[in-house]
């Protein structure tokens, strides 16, 4: 064993307790700084725009076939289609909404004036129209500009997203030619436009099982006339920016009405659509 080193080690020892002074602490061993925690907020729910919108619009020259017309296009500048639109919610739970669709189609009745003669069976004479409960028989008709008016008022909730409405529907029929005011409740099912953004598609379809009136004729005996009514439309809106308020409205719209009762024919009326409209 080496005496040495082991008596030199012993010294330094007593020398350092000799002067260390009473009471003296040896500085302490550092404490290691905790890692800062960062609390991340919920996410936000998202935000739920609620659209509101008016828009008008020109059908170019419909085609329309009826009693009156033979599948001819309408006159120009005279049919038109209006919308209006709007997103509310309800409870917080559900997203509803409420629509008016108004068209008017203007159209010829080529005829021949005088007074309405009865038309041989069978005849091809364009002034010749069934008569509403008639069994086939007809009368000429002077000619004339026959005008339809449709009233259409839904109310539904929103099923899918994106903006997919299913929705109860009534709908009126009026026209200018003695035919009697129909109406008659339905069933819809519709995407409105998303009029936020710079493009959009649309389109949608109601069904009304039973559009109905009562009519009258010369003799005195009434007639309850009712068709099966498909209507439909589909189209775009385009705007300049997401800032604008304005945009192009344009598409395709008709509808198909099948004889429930008493009716001298079935209805076609189609054609294609361009308008303009305003967000609100």
């Amino acid at each position: 064993m080496n005496y040495s080193k082991v008596a030199c080690a012993v010294t330094l020892f007593a020398a350092a307790t000799f002067f260390t002074p009473a009471g003296a602490q040896t500085a302490p061993s550092p404490v290691a700084t905790p890692t800062p925690t960062v609390a991340i907020p919920p996410a936000l729910p998202p935000i739920i725009k609620y659209e509101q919108y008016v828009s008008a619009g020109y059908i170019a020259p419909p085609i329309v076939c009826n009693e009156f017309s033979a599948c001819f296009p309408g006159n120009r500048y005279q049919s038109v289609v209006f919308r209006a639109a709007a997103e509310f919610p309800v409870a917080r739970a559900f997203t509803a909404m409420v629509k008016v669709d108004f068209r008017r189609y203007g159209y010829p009745h080529y005829g021949v004036a005088g007074p309405p003669l009865a038309c041989a069976a069978g005849s091809t004479d364009l002034s010749c129209v069934p008569a509403i409960g008639g069994n086939g028989a007809a009368n000429s008709v002077g000619a004339f500009t026959a005008r339809d008016w449709d009233y259409d008022v839904r109310a539904g909730f929103r099923v899918i997203e994106p903006r997919i409405y299913l929705s109860a529907t009534y709908l009126q029929r009026t026209n200018n030619y003695g035919y009697p005011r129909l109406s008659g409740y339905g069933v819809s099912l519709e995407k409105l436009p998303d009029v936020d953004q710079i493009l959009s598609l649309y389109g949608g379809a109601q069904y009304y099982p039973i559009v109905r009136g009562n009519f009258t004729d010369a003799a005195g005996t009434t007639f309850n006339l009712a068709y099966h009514v498909l209507r439909y439309d589909v189209g775009l809106t385009l705007k300049p920016s997401t800032y604008s308020p304005l945009f192009i409205d344009a598409g395709y719209l008709g509808d198909n009405s099948h004889n429930a009762g008493n009716a001298p024919s079935n209805i076609t009326r189609s054609g294609p659509y361009v308008g303009i409209g305003l967000t609100l």
